[in-house]
């Protein structure tokens, strides 16, 4: 795919908002790496996978938990033997090795079977979140280990009978006036107080620091020495059998090392996925159907406009290679350019677009544009050079499987030379074969539309009241720029807006007439329309309502029917009874 494309239709920024429904870094890492793809079949394999995984999501049970820990530098530590995690990496390691298992087992209940195979083919890390999990809680904290009560125990001791020594100072009457604060202070790991510089002659014991003011002397009493020295010596006594069950561990997991860098690379691809799942249920999208050639979008929203996007119908049959759209500034041209090649991407790269059911797309092997002012100043060129040169390289690479854009085709430039270079462009293009949309206000381009095979004109409807875009699009009919009556509106005098209609009158008043005509038409053709869905609506229903009629009264005439033949066999069982009777009778 072409970058400068991408960039100019924001592909990088949906890519973005997908990547933040990632779960995990490895995902998320994968998905700003990946591309729209251009090959139908893996195309049709990853939007099955991912239709297949939004349908998980209606149904909102065992959602996958999203807590999974950064483990680069766990991983590099039980790669080596002898290496010793620390408690904080493998706590990493536990969270991680859990979230992935939740995220597999929720994949598993996918019906898309090879996915499903493939999720239940993943390495299995849950042994390695149990090593975990025996020493440390999912909070973080190290659990009571029995290796390590004892200890533990008898630490609490110490600084209970610390916390006891301490107290009886804060007690003393005399003692308070030569202390700074209330409460005791630490200084490398051994408990201080912090006495007046002036009285700590008065207080008897080892001098640990000075404040920097020279105010505060912090020190450790000597009923506190031997306190101190005792729980300094538990505590080194319990990091080094905390360090020996760490490494312990960290041996148990080396022989997984293999298992996790193998789920490591399956979980950044189904969180990939996973993400891509997610951002097409939160965002209510379609994902569109293939087609051979040509485009077919039903109400398609730009997903950037978000609730300002103006649903676009904009349909393009498979024996058109060219659509041209007309029509005034600011009427939505760019931005249903942009829809269509954006909704390209987002398609092919398997994501749901933000449109109505029956949206469908040709798998293109690239998309090229030309949208907006390629202006450089720093490469000193224009308006129309910049242009020209991006328009070069499409020439160049666009196939007869490609999207080609053009914003505002001929511009920058004499309008009628401008006219000839976009209609050799064109006629390129439509011998080449790639589907291209272009825009433009030159009025000889409406004419190349009709006169040339495989080439549709559209325009952008305007409301002549208001003198307000409806952005809606009318498909094979060309539109007027009204640049006079948007100039009249923002501001300029009438005067000039009348001379500007005076230079134009004896040049235009035929074409003009003419697309307003073609307009009204089409307007009326559209009411003629809806007026025949409507009455075709009313027919099926009228249908349907005389075909249950009709189902009804062979029910009522099934029951008179049953009815009938269960009254006549009661009728011969009676007179079955009373001949048998009358017989019994005649014998005795």
């Amino acid at each position: 795919m072409n970058e400068h494309a991408l960039n100019l239709l924001d592909f990088p920024r949906i890519r973005e908002s997908v990547a933040g429904y990632a779960l995990c870094d490895e995902g998320a890492a994968e998905l700003r790496a990946s591309l729209p793809l251009s090959d139908p079949l893996a195309l049709a394999e990853l939007k099955g996978r991912a239709e297949a995984l939004r349908r998980l999501f209606r149904d909102a049970k065992n959602l996958p938990q999203s807590s999974f820990a950064p483990i680069h530098d766990a991983i590099r530590v039980i790669a080596k033997q002898g290496g010793c995690l620390a408690i904080e990496e493998l706590w990493a390691l536990g969270m991680w090795a859990d979230a992935y298992g939740s995220l597999r087992r929720w994949m598993a209940e996918t019906e898309h079977k090879a996915l499903k195979d493939e999720v239940l083919s993943a390495p299995d890390l849950a042994p390695m979140a149990a090593i975990a999990f025996r020493i440390v809680g999912k909070d973080g904290q190290i659990k009571d280990l029995p290796e390590l009560i004892d200890i533990r125990k008898r630490i609490q001791r110490i600084n209970l009978e610390i916390e006891r020594t301490t107290s009886s100072f804060f007690q003393d009457e005399a003692m308070r006036g030569y202390l700074q604060s209330d409460l005791p202070t630490q200084r490398d790991g051994r408990t201080v107080l912090a006495v007046r510089s002036g009285s700590k002659s008065k207080v008897r014991g080892i001098v640990h620091e000075v404040s920097s003011t020279g105010q505060t002397v912090f020190v450790e009493p000597e009923a506190l020495v031997q306190k101190n020295n005792e729980l300094v010596e538990e505590e080194a006594r319990y990091l080094r059998e905390l360090t020996r069950i760490l490494r312990e561990a960290t041996a148990k997991l080396f022989n997984h090392h293999e298992a996790l860098v193998e789920a490591r690379q399956r979980c950044a691809g189904f969180d990939a996925l996973y993400a891509r799942a997610r951002y097409s249920h939160m965002n209510d999208g379609v994902f569109a159907e293939e087609r051979q050639a040509g485009i077919d979008l039903i109400k398609a929203r730009h997903p950037i406009l978000g609730s300002q996007a103006v649903p676009i119908d904009l349909r393009m049959p498979e024996d058109a290679r060219v659509l041209i759209v007309t029509g005034p500034n600011t009427g939505g041209k760019t931005v249903s350019l942009k829809t269509a090649g954006l909704f390209a991407l987002m398609n092919q790269f398997g994501l749901a677009l933000p449109a109505a059911y029956g949206t469908a797309m040709q798998v293109f092997d690239g998309v090229w544009a030309d949208i907006g002012d390629e202006q450089s100043m720093d490469q000193s060129l224009s308006t129309f050079s910049g242009h020209m040169r991006s328009v070069s390289a499409i020439v160049e690479g666009a196939t007869e499987r490609s999207l080609v854009l053009l914003d505002e085709l001929g511009s920058g430039t004499d309008p009628e030379e401008g006219c000839a270079i976009a209609m050799a462009l064109l006629d390129h293009f439509i011998a080449r074969g790639a589907l291209t949309l272009v825009t433009t206000h030159h009025g000889i381009l409406k004419n190349f539309g009709y006169t040339k095979e495989a080439v549709l004109n559209a325009s952008v409807d305007f409301d002549k009241d208001t003198l307000s875009p409806t952005y809606r699009i009318v498909m094979g009919v060309p539109g007027e720029s009204r640049a006079l009556d948007i100039a009249g509106k923002n501001g300029l005098p009438s005067r000039l807006v009348d001379g500007a209609r005076a230079y134009l009158k004896d040049e235009r008043s035929d074409i003009s007439s003419l697309i307003r005509g073609l307009s009204a038409k089409h307007r009326e053709l559209e009411l003629m329309k809806d007026e025949e869905k409507k009455r075709l609506r009313e027919a099926m229903e009228d249908q349907r309502n005389a075909d249950l009629k009709e189902l009804k009264l062979k029910q009522r005439e099934a029951e008179l029917r049953s009815q009938g033949v269960s009254e006549l066999k009661n009728l011969l069982q009676e007179s079955r009874k009373t001949l048998e009777n009358l017989v019994r009778q005649l014998r005795e």
